[in-house]
């Protein structure tokens, strides 16, 4: 009987955290995206709306398929990577917690220079300290750990296909950005780009 009463909270804990917890977390992610968005910088220079748009879409594709993928009839694309387990649900959820932490704390440290689309700002600072000392891209760095969390969460292979799909959405912003920036500080930005790795500290 004790044994049935387990599973039975088992089962009720890994329900609410892969149909509330993990899409709530990242719902009060967007809204705070979107409450910060009105505080900052007059744009001097941005990538083409259809540039943008392109990567968006991609990004809300990629979010769609690990959200709503997991719980469509898809064959093989439903297998599991990981045991449907407790452990792997709340593992993965706190590795997303931690994810959107640190994306947080760049994104806040970036201050008003920060935009959705890639842009240069007027009186853009190239800002080098904070998490931006451990990794050039430190919002996606915490974007891309948060969601591989959420993936490991679901558990299923179409959820690694989604996070692909944001993964080559942030690949691209981040050469768009990269290439902005070389523009923009020279050999600056260079020196910048030899002391610090993309996106994970001391790795890539």
């Amino acid at each position: 009987m004790q044994r049935v009463a387990y599973n039975i909270l088992e089962g009720y804990l890994t329900h609410l955290i892969l149909h509330y917890v993990a899409p709530g977390l990242w719902g009060i992610f967007y809204l705070f995206w979107f409450l910060a968005s009105s505080r900052v910088k007059a744009t001097a220079r941005a990538e083409g709306r259809l540039w943008t748009a392109a990567t968006r879409a991609l990004i809300v594709l990629g979010y769609g398929v690990i959200f709503f993928g997991h719980g469509l009839y898809l064959g093989p694309w439903n297998a599991r990577f990981v045991p449907l387990a407790p452990a792997w649900v709340v593992g993965g959820c706190l590795i997303q917690v931690i994810g959107m932490g640190f994306a947080i704390a760049a994104r806040h440290f970036l201050g008003s220079n920060w935009s959705s689309r890639v842009t240069i700002k007027v009186d853009h600072r190239l800002i080098t300290g904070g998490p931006y000392a451990l990794a050039r891209h430190p919002i996606y760095t915490g974007m891309l750990l948060g969601l591989a969390g959420t993936v490991i969460a679901y558990g299923t292979v179409v959820g690694l296909v989604g996070f692909l799909l944001v993964a080559i959405a942030y690949w691209h912003k981040m050469a768009t950005e990269e290439r902005f920036l070389r523009e923009q500080f020279g050999s600056d930005y260079e020196d910048y780009r030899r002391r610090v790795k993309a996106l994970v500290p001391f790795v890539l």
